[in-house]
């Protein structure tokens, strides 16, 4: 036994390092083996073999969770700088091939190149030493493979993505351990944060983290920029039917219909579908578990209703199928929107086609497997040339 132990919780009493927040993302991903595709978030029990197949999914830059993981670092970290000028940021990569597909990515995200360093390049330490000394015009990001060693200090890193496979608590505790190094200037409140996918593996890392600071200091951490607490525990965190279904205010006007759609996550629905669709977010309520479960959003004239309606419920993706397909018509232009959502992460279903009763539609579905359609008409068609009927 060691007479001494000096460890995170102790340095961040000592206001030698940084208190580290954790934000973890979920999302329902999809791979295929073979002829067999398995559908699956990071809530659901998977072989070992399956467990690894979705962590390496997560981190596809041409899957959903990635893209969303560095939108929301970037977005924290372009509020830090609002703060500490020099603050930058880390994404950590599974490969070679993979540090420069995301830092690709990264570059569309936050406008500029990010530094891409890798262990096994000459002058990798070298563009270390001239990213970590910052200055004017420096860049915000730097993208790096096996480069966490404890020999790799730079203090301005506030902000990490984690998006590796690699899961041992000793490679995760020298990653984060990049961005938790305080310095003199930096303000008292502030909070290192993780973006990190929803592994079972990754988040118990995370927990004995969380745990060594937890029997140092209180829960109660300073937290500047808006970060969320670290590893959210929501008891029974999904809603109840009851709490999904908020009664709304009343609205004047004539009857409608608007069709209420079940989301597992409505968060991420209603950043999916402002950014492949174009819907505009009007109304969202949290209730006292502190997330989501009611919202609405307004494309044009319509709106619809999108709720969390508990434990029971499984969306489209999980269950295999689908029941309903939501059809939005009037499009102005069917063919620039089939490729907005499908630069957003859309499984486009059916590609932009003529249709034989006069419209031109495209088809697709959304990361919960929800089925929709968008038109436009192109010319007038009687129905009876079409095959179809009308009473009387």
């Amino acid at each position: 036994m060691p007479d001494f132990v000096y460890g995170y919780g102790e340095a961040v009493a000592d206001a030698v390092c940084r208190p580290l927040a954790f934000r973890l993302l979920d999302a329902t991903l999809r791979w295929r083996v073979d002829a067999q595709e398995t559908i699956a978030a990071f809530a659901d029990d998977l072989d070992p073999r399956d467990d690894a197949r979705r962590l390496r999914t997560a981190i596809d830059p041409a899957t959903p969770l990635l893209p969303r993981m560095l939108r929301d670092a970037h977005a924290l970290l372009v509020k830090a700088r609002a703060v500490i000028a020099d603050a930058a940021g880390l994404v950590l990569c599974d490969d070679r091939a993979h540090a420069r597909a995301t830092a690709a990515l990264l570059r569309t995200i936050a406008g500029e190149k990010p530094v891409v360093v890798l262990s096994d390049e000459a002058g990798a330490h070298a563009r270390i030493e001239r990213f970590a000394r910052g200055g004017a015009g420096a860049p915000s990001w730097i993208v790096a493979v096996n480069m966490v060693s404890e020999g790799v200090d730079i203090p301005r890193l506030l902000i990490a993505a984690y998006a590796t496979v690699k899961r041992t608590d000793l490679f995760f505790r020298q990653a984060v351990g990049r961005i938790a190094r305080r310095r003199v200037e930096d303000p008292e409140d502030l909070v290192a944060t993780v973006f990190l996918p929803g592994d079972p593996t990754l988040k118990a890392c995370a927990e004995r983290v969380e745990e060594q600071l937890r029997q140092q200091v209180s829960d109660e951490v300073g937290q500047s920029f808006d970060v969320e607490p670290p590893i959210p525990r929501r008891p029974g965190h999904r809603a109840t039917p009851a709490q999904a279904h908020r009664p709304r205010p009343p609205r004047g006007g004539p009857m409608t219909i608007a069709p209420y759609l079940c989301y597992e996550d409505i968060e991420t629905a209603l950043a999916f579908l402002q950014r492949a669709f174009g819907f505009e977010e009007t109304l969202r309520y949290s209730g006292a578990e502190g997330y989501v479960n009611h919202a609405e959003m307004r494309l044009g004239d319509d709106v619809i209703y999108l709720g969390d309606p508990g434990d029971d419920y499984r969306n489209p993706a999980r269950l295999g199928a689908a029941t309903v397909m939501i059809g939005v018509d009037g499009i102005e232009d069917v063919d620039a929107l089939c490729e907005r959502a499908r630069e957003a992460g859309a499984e486009i279903t059916e590609e932009p086609a003529d249709q034989e009763y006069g419209e031109r539609r495209f088809s697709a579905r959304d990361p919960e497997g929800h089925w929709w359609y968008f038109s436009k008409p192109i010319r007038e068609v009687a129905p009876q040339e079409w095959g179809a009927t009308t009473p009387g």
